[in-house]
């Protein structure tokens, strides 16, 4: 990697050995221990095992539904759920998105995030804890409120024609890598302004769902000239092994920064990082045609996402790596039939130390014309088929933890299966 690899920018890192929280409203901390999660107050194994929770608006101003929501943790809770995962809209925090019924204005102590997003995010997170379960926060670009942090910091910017452009810039210009690093440090910071007990109820911290760089925007979209990009280095986008070196390095210099971030704001935080590799082939290399050319499926050609193996011998901030993996989705119709193994060597999984990382997979499903036999037993098949493999856990992808979602199969509570797929992924054994 290059001399310059990490560059940590605004934000220092203080661990803590503080006393954890114990059991009861406030749940005790989880930690990891080289490829293991643990619990802090009895020193037992942990395992996140749940779901996504994608209600549209979950908790936007206007539209957050207390009820529903201990409705859905009370099931959630009698399966045995340990781990639920969230997604931070960024159009929704701060009061902006679409529709009137969504717009409350700002009013937060930073000015940067809405006030009723917040309060309803930590109401969400008191419920959660009442059910004894930990919630994976995941967050979804940047907001606009964060313009002005930009403007202040883009003297900082490199300049020339082959600067990063578009989504790339999110991950290789340092005024936006200094943007995100302070809306999560707004983030906990609001939650911390409310009640700090309630940040023992966060598993962790997902810095982004499903991050990517774009080969079809600068600098990966010529083949000339040279790049300075945030971690402070200067690459010849000619050179091929350059061009990689500049992805995998900015990666691992994104992930730092913002790791770094969320433990100046709390210590004992766990932080994750989605992970997926160069599997469909051409790494940073420019595919023929262009994007355009392309069925919206078979567009992940053009995409570069951060790397497993990477991310683990280098982001010395992050605590695990995170696979999306379900059964025969589009995403694949770019290679051959799905095998879960093929993913994963090309995905550069079996090349890691599972000893010193653990991996989860926050995301996990089955499309429904790949059942087989009830989806009960298909989806614990697949479950159990990743534990088996090393992965330390897994959180179904569901919308409202029981609905079916564009053709991925949920829990399937109130259809014909009743409760059986809620209870055979806690038990691992589908009811007969």
């Amino acid at each position: 990697m290059a001399k310059r690899l990490v560059s940590l920018l605004a934000f220092a890192v203080t661990l803590s050995s503080s006393p954890q929280h114990a059991f009861g409203q406030y749940l005790s901390r989880i930690a990891r221990s080289g490829g293991t999660f643990y619990d802090t107050a009895t020193y037992n194994g942990f395992a996140p095992k749940g779901y996504n929770y994608e209600r549209p608006f979950l908790f936007a101003p206007g539209y957050y539904d207390a009820g529903a929501v201990n409705s859905a943790l009370d099931g959630m809770w009698y399966y045995g759920t340990s781990v639920v995962r969230v997604i931070i809209r960024y159009d929704q925090i701060t009061g902006s998105c679409s529709g009137t019924a969504c717009y409350v204005g700002i009013g937060s102590s930073s000015d940067r995030l809405n006030w009723t997003y917040m309060n309803n995010f930590t109401d969400f997170l008191t419920r959660a804890g009442n059910h004894f379960i930990r919630i994976v926060v995941s967050y979804d670009w940047l907001p606009s409120t964060y313009g002005p942090v930009i403007q202040q910091m883009s003297g900082r910017d490199p300049q020339g024609p082959t600067q990063p452009e578009g989504v790339n810039s999110m991950y290789m210009t340092p005024s936006l890598l200094i943007a995100q690093q302070q809306y999560l440090v707004d983030f906990i910071r609001e939650i911390n302004n409310r009640d700090a007990s309630l940040l023992s109820n966060i598993f962790s911290f997902d810095l982004q769902n499903e991050p990517h760089m774009q080969i079809d925007l600068l600098p990966f979209r010529v083949t000339y000239g040279t790049t300075t990009t945030a971690d402070g280095v200067t690459y010849d986008m000619s050179d091929p092994a350059q061009r990689h070196q500049c992805a995998n390095a900015n990666w691992v210099n994104w992930a730092n920064s913002l790791a770094a971030a969320v433990k100046s704001e709390d210590p004992n935080a766990l932080v994750g990082v989605n992970v997926d590799a160069e599997w469909a082939g051409p790494g940073v290399q420019i595919p023929p045609g262009t994007r355009s050319d392309y069925a919206w499926w078979d567009q992940v050609i053009w995409n570069y996402y951060p790397r497993g193996t990477v991310i683990a011998l280098y982001a010395a901030y992050v605590d695990y790596l995170d696979y999306h993996l379900y059964i025969n989705p589009l995403l694949y119709h770019t290679g051959a039939t799905y095998d879960l193994d093929n993913y994963l060597y090309r995905a550069e999984y079996y090349d890691l130390d599972l000893n010193a990382i653990p991996v989860i997979s926050a995301e996990f499903g089955v499309e429904d014309q790949y059942l087989t036999g009830t989806p009960c037993q298909t989806l614990v098949n697949h479950f159990s088929s990743l534990l088996s493999r090393g992965f330390r856990g897994g959180l179904l992808w569901t919308g409202d933890w029981i609905d079916q979602d564009g053709g991925i199969w949920n829990t399937g509570v109130g259809d014909d299966y009743s409760y059986s797929v809620a209870k055979g992924l806690n038990t691992l054994s589908c009811p007969q």
